[in-house]
């Protein structure tokens, strides 16, 4: 059977390699927060696809890593060791599917806008499919466990096995109940975009059956057509209507930004025709009736979702943190010293040192047991030491005091 040692070997790909995997996880969470600041603070076209092409680049290296561990550990028959037991799932999880589900998709639709262009694709589809891949970047995340893994926070095996088995659970346990709010809908967003699917429906309708029963030529139904947008928008608030642009038949009735703004902020190409005037923009959105064509930004939505994953990153490092150099040290005083103490007590002769007790632990069971060191198998192997007898134990065994 292969040693502990061995499976460890097995899946080395070099200090160099190691190394660089360790400064790409460190970029890659830096990359995924900056994402989502880049929302929030509304970062140019430029500045996003920038990160874009980095996540994907991490992804890319990362699902490189992943079949590389699995052919090597497979090779020294060590692939399922390095699955269960060396965070191989981590590596599979927070890889192939973000390349695949993520950063993949977007890259594409970067190179091909085309690809996801549909004017009558909807809002709501539309919102949803975004929602869910910015979600899947939480995955990342877990790539926090793997850095943890590396890092030795003491001597003992045992107490870094621990830490980063709760620290494993913990995070696992943020992500899952985040996601299932965020699929869910539980974290109140889900209605506004109701709200919205049916609000800008409503209004498109209304324009389209008001210039459609004028009778007029169609300059003059265009002509209504804003007129009845300019009253609508009256009272919707045109300021906070998240309205980009409207056009009917075509035609612009509506522009709430600058031209600049939507060059630098957005991809959009005025020379293009209506329907495809923001092609393959994921912050714009197009809601269709007949004539009427709105396109919609996000931004609004997309932003406090953004502030709640960044507030869903740091507390998971902070959850890992805590782990490590709090409750690291906790578990370390309470636990593998004891253990030590009582192992050299044992195994050495010279070594007679009792185990510190703490009295508000005192009902733990290795605190019972360290106490059950200090009151009989030490004081009789001081006894058999003043006699000139070298047996440490003093003829005592384990199963004497534990009885």
């Amino acid at each position: 059977m292969e040693t502990k040692k061995d499976y460890h070997s097995a899946n080395n790909l070099g200090p160099i390699v190691e190394n660089f995997i360790i400064a790409a996880i460190i970029f890659a969470l830096f990359i995924t927060v900056l994402d989502e600041f880049a929302i929030v603070f509304e970062f140019s076209l430029t500045s996003r696809n920038i990160i874009l092409i980095a996540s994907f680049a991490t992804d890319l290296l990362f699902t490189f890593e992943f079949i590389a561990r699995s052919i090597v550990t497979r090779r020294h028959g060590a692939f399922r060791h390095y699955m269960m037991h060396q965070r191989g799932w981590v590596d599979l999880i927070s890889s192939i599917p973000l390349l695949l589900l993520s950063s993949g998709p977007e890259v594409l639709l970067l190179v091909f806008p085309e690809v996801g262009h549909g004017a009558g694709l909807g809002f709501m589809s539309s919102i949803k499919i975004v929602k869910a891949v910015r979600v899947s970047r939480i995955l990342r995340l877990l790539r926090l466990l793997k850095i943890m893994g590396k890092i030795q926070n003491t001597d003992s095996h045992m107490a870094n096995r621990h830490i980063a088995m709760v620290s494993t659970i913990a995070t696992i346990a943020f992500i899952s109940i985040y996601s299932i709010m965020a699929f869910s809908g539980m974290l109140s967003l889900g209605e506004l975009e109701s709200q919205q699917e049916r609000l800008y429906r409503q209004l498109a309708a209304n324009i389209q059956k008001t210039a459609a029963a004028s009778g007029k030529t169609q300059a003059e139904q265009h002509d209504i057509a804003r007129e009845q947008l300019t009253a609508l928008l009256f009272n919707l608030n045109e300021s906070s209507s998240t309205i980009v642009q409207v056009y009917y038949r075509g035609r612009l009735l509506l522009a709430n930004y600058k031209e600049e703004r939507l060059k630098t902020h957005f991809r959009y190409d005025p020379a293009r025709s209506a329907g495809e005037v923001f092609q393959g923009d994921q912050h714009i959105h197009a809601i269709a009736e007949d004539d009427v064509l709105i396109y919609l930004s996000t931004w609004p939505i997309a932003r406090e979702r953004a502030k709640v994953n960044i507030t869903v990153f740091f507390g998971i490092c902070a959850v890992i943190l805590s782990f490590m150099f709090i409750y690291s040290r906790h578990f370390v005083q309470n636990v593998t010293d004891v253990i030590h103490v009582l192992n050299r007590g044992i195994s050495e002769d010279a070594f007679t040192l009792e185990v510190a007790i703490r009295e508000d632990f005192a009902n733990d069971e290795i605190f019972q047991l360290a106490r059950n060191y200090n009151e009989i198998l030490l004081p009789e192997k001081m006894k058999k030491k003043a006699s000139g007898d070298s047996t440490d134990t003093g003829g005592l065994s384990m199963d004497d005091f534990l009885k």
